[in-house]
């Protein structure tokens, strides 16, 4: 199921590395943000083209500089073999407070069964909270495992966070290195995907709304 709404902190625009981006990088951001096909694991098709329709004065290229300053700064990550793109910092900050919630615990490692790019996963494996690997750790796919104990370095330009700095290396928390049952995902659409992402949206807007 779609997603119906992007949750984005006011608090953005006291970021000094957000506000230093230009203004067609900052509204490609929240342009990734709201698509209603963005996964719970912060992937998306990457379609320049048809972002490139949403307004009457975008372009392909503007479209493209845009996505390449985002990259270049480490906010959105590309793989152009898998035809995906990553909103590298979406999980820390839209699942990571809801993790205890069983529907987006299930739905998340569903997500993550999508995705393509093991580039993408590589970044969205250093991404993971600790509190959501903890969590579900009895559903954790293998190839999570893998990566997560192959710490991977981000260089992330000025888009640093408050307790990493510009080159992030994760180091997995001792509990992955447990044995466990992989996870079989789904495939295809069914409806417990439904399920999930409906659970999900309903209880991220509830966050919202007692915010």
């Amino acid at each position: 199921m779609p997603r119906s709404h992007a949750k984005i902190l006011t608090s953005i625009w006291a970021d000094s590395d957000f506000t230093s981006l230009s203004s067609d990088a900052q509204r490609m951001y929240f342009t990734l943000l709201a698509q209603p096909k963005l996964s719970l694991v912060g992937v998306l098709d990457y379609v320049p083209q048809r972002w490139a329709t949403f307004s009457r004065d975008s372009t392909r290229r503007k479209v493209d500089a845009a996505i390449k300053e985002l990259e270049d700064r480490a906010y959105v990550v590309v793989d152009p073999d898998t035809v995906e793109l990553l909103i590298r910092s979406f999980v820390r900050h839209d699942i990571a407070n809801t993790v205890k919630n069983s529907k987006i615990q299930m739905g998340f490692w569903r997500a993550w069964a999508t995705v393509s790019s093991v580039k993408l996963r590589r970044v969205i494996a250093a991404e993971i909270p600790d509190e959501l690997w903890n969590s579900t750790l009895a559903q954790v796919p293998a190839d999570a495992l893998e990566l997560r104990a192959d710490p991977v370095d981000i260089s992330s330009g000025s888009n640093r966070d408050e307790d990493t700095g510009s080159n992030r290396r994760m180091e997995p928390p001792a509990s992955c290195h447990r044995p466990v049952t992989p996870y079989a995902p789904l495939g295809g659409f069914d409806a417990a995907d439904a399920i999930d992402r409906a659970a999900a949206d309903a209880f991220i807007h509830s966050e919202d709304l007692i915010a």
